[in-house]
C-alpha cells in the first residue's frame, strides 16, 4: 500500500482552518488576558495568572501546530504529531482557557473585556461546530478507499477523534455557558 497524500483542496483547508481559527485564537488568548489583569472588576490574581500561562503555553502549541502544519502541506501526508498536538491544544489550551473564562464571566457577571468575551465565545462555538462537523463527517460519513489510507497513516485516529470531539464539546458549552451569563 502505498503513503496516501491529501488532494490538494484539503491542504487548501487546513491552511485557511489554520490561519483563520488559529491565528485568531491565539489574538483573543492574549487579548484576553490582558484585558483580565487590567480589569478593575475582576480582582482573581490567581485566575489572571493563570491565564497568563495558558496564554504562553497556547504561544508554544500554536508554533508546534504550525510546524506539524508545515509538515502536513509540504509532505503531502498526515502526521502522527498533528493528532498528538491537536489533543494537546484541545485539552491543556482550549479547554483550560474556556473554563477560565466561564469564571471571570460569572464571577463579574458582564463582559469586562468588552467584545474580546463575546467575539472569544462565538469563536468557540464556531469552531466547536466546525470540528464537530469536521470529524463526524470524517469518521461517520466518508467512505473512500483514498481517506481510509489517510487515515491508516494518523496516531490512533480513533482515540484522537473521540478525544478531541469530546474537547470541542466541553468548548461549545462553555461558550454558551459565557453568552447566557452575559445575556442576563
Amino acid at each position: 500500500m502505498d503513503d496516501a497524500q491529501y488532494p490538494g483542496s484539503a491542504r487548501c483547508v487546513l491552511v485557511l482552518q489554520f490561519v483563520v481559527l488559529e491565528v485568531l485564537d491565539l489574538i483573543f488568548d492574549w487579548n484576553f488576558y490582558t484585558e483580565v489583569s487590567d480589569s478593575k472588576d475582576f480582582k482573581e490574581k490567581p485566575i489572571s495568572r493563570a491565564i497568563f500561562v495558558f496564554a504562553l503555553w497556547g504561544t508554544a502549541l500554536f508554533v508546534a501546530d504550525f510546524i506539524c502544519l508545515l509538515l502536513v502541506v509540504c509532505k503531502g501526508k498526515p502526521s502522527k504529531a498533528e493528532d498528538i498536538v491537536t489533543c494537546l491544544t484541545t485539552w491543556t489550551e482550549d479547554v483550560p482557557q474556556i473554563v477560565m473564562a466561564v469564571i471571570v464571566a460569572s464571577t463579574v457577571g458582564k463582559p469586562i473585556t468588552g467584545w474580546v468575551q463575546y467575539t472569544k465565545a462565538a469563536l468557540g462555538i464556531s469552531e466547536s461546530i466546525i470540528r464537530i462537523m469536521v470529524t463526524i463527517m470524517s469518521n461517520c460519513c466518508i467512505d473512500s478507499y483514498k481517506y481510509d489510507q489517510i487515515r491508516s497513516q494518523r496516531c490512533c485516529p480513533s482515540c484522537a477523534d473521540t478525544l478531541n470531539f469530546i474537547g470541542y464539546f466541553i468548548i461549545l458549552i462553555c461558550a454558551i455557558v459565557i453568552l447566557a451569563v452575559f445575556a442576563r
